[in-house]
């Protein structure tokens, strides 16, 4: 196995996959109105918070901006990255099973509590950890619960048309 492949299964695993996604929930959840966070949307998060470009994107973006502003400054010339947008799609099929994995994690300990008659998800607990974790974790945490929050200001139709999915 080479460096660049190793490297990639450390960060793109499925216990910190199952970490941003409750972030995600907790995030969507903190508007004054919360919302049920549908199952679907959780397949958006690691393609998203796992390439480094969108990522730091999310990261330099402000909060009141909300994900149409977001994605508005992936056609900006100083960035030009409407590659990423285009292929979101695909980089959220390739993550299906890192997700589906990562959901599991989090169900399993506690993290996420899913309703199965309709399939809505709700964070199991709000409260952040502070210990022990690193500061990179922390950014990527704090971006899962932005995106959560964006999110949770949208249908899912919205969330499609803006990403250019199909869920």
């Amino acid at each position: 196995m080479d460096s660049l492949t190793r490297e990639i299964e450390i960060i793109q695993n499925p216990v910190l996959g199952a970490v941003l996604l409750w972030r995600f929930s907790v995030g969507y959840q903190a508007n004054s109105t919360p919302k049920n966070l549908n199952f679907q949307l959780l397949f958006i998060v690691l393609p998203m918070l796992f390439s480094d470009d969108i990522n730091m994107l999310i990261k330099s973006t402000q909060q009141k901006t909300g994900l149409r502003g977001f994605i508005g400054k992936f056609s900006d010339p100083k960035f030009s990255k409407t590659d990423l947008v285009d292929t979101l799609h695909i980089r959220m099929i390739e993550m299906k099973k890192l997700s589906l994995f990562s959901l599991r994690i989090a169900i399993s300990t506690n993290l996420l509590r899913i309703d199965i008659s309709d399939a809505y998800l709700f964070p199991c607990s709000k409260t952040e950890p502070r210990v022990g974790v690193s500061d990179s974790i922390k950014a990527l945490m704090r971006n899962a619960e932005k995106l959560g929050s964006w999110c949770s200001e949208l249908t899912i139709f919205e969330i499609e048309n803006i990403l250019k999915l199909r869920f």
